[in-house]
């Protein structure tokens, strides 16, 4: 095939920000990363590499651009069990509804097992955990310090925030200045899961 240069540049940025997030970018992103205000000129890019033959896309899904020579990474099905603070605690999710899952790329997971939760808040923002994303989280019952973690505080509420275990305590530390730590005896508290990745949508 003979691609324009953009034409060209536009495929490669495709075919990357799928190697490396697990499902295509929006027009609203391939736009910005090529600096074109117009959604009609990168509409016009996309429609010139389908009619090549070189993108394809799914007409019912968002986020589907990708090359077609390019094999899709294999995905997980991770079941979303509610919400989770990223502010103030709020009560535990107890149930598993296996209705709702969202499909996760191999490479956004680890070993061992994984679900999913929404984020309510803006605690940890700093980390680029926003309200609305959905986070991917392992399964584990221990976290080093550092780690984004889901926390489990008196067997009835949880929260998303850095783990560090200071002595006999814990302290729960938000990435948004306007949030205090939240400190507890080291009983008080029972590590969930560590966050792994997360998914947003993007409008």
């Amino acid at each position: 095939m003979r691609f324009t240069k953009r034409q060209k540049e536009v495929l490669d940025f495709i075919t990357t920000h799928l190697k490396e997030r697990g499902y295509g970018p929006s027009v609203r992103e391939i736009g910005a990363h090529f600096g074109l205000s117009s959604p009609a000129t990168v509409h016009q890019h996309i429609m010139s590499l389908e009619k090549m033959g070189a993108l394809s896309r799914d007409w019912n899904r968002s986020r589907s651009l990708r090359p077609t020579n390019m094999e899709l990474a294999a995905v997980r099905e991770v079941p979303i069990l509610g919400d989770i603070a990223a502010g103030y605690p709020i009560p535990a999710v107890e149930t598993l509804d296996d209705a709702h899952t969202v499909a996760v790329p191999e490479n956004f997971l680890g070993l061992g097992d994984h679900f999913a939760l929404r984020v309510e808040g803006d605690s940890m923002i700093d980390e680029g955990i926003h309200n609305g994303d959905i986070i991917i989280i392992q399964h584990t019952e221990s976290a080093e310090n550092g780690q984004v973690v889901v926390a489990l505080i008196d067997e009835n509420e949880t929260t998303v925030k850095k783990f560090y275990r200071r002595g006999n305590k814990i302290v729960l530390k938000p990435s948004n200045p306007a949030f205090e730590n939240i400190e507890l005896p080291a009983q008080k508290v029972r590590v969930q899961g560590i966050v792994v990745s997360l998914i947003r949508k993007f409008a």
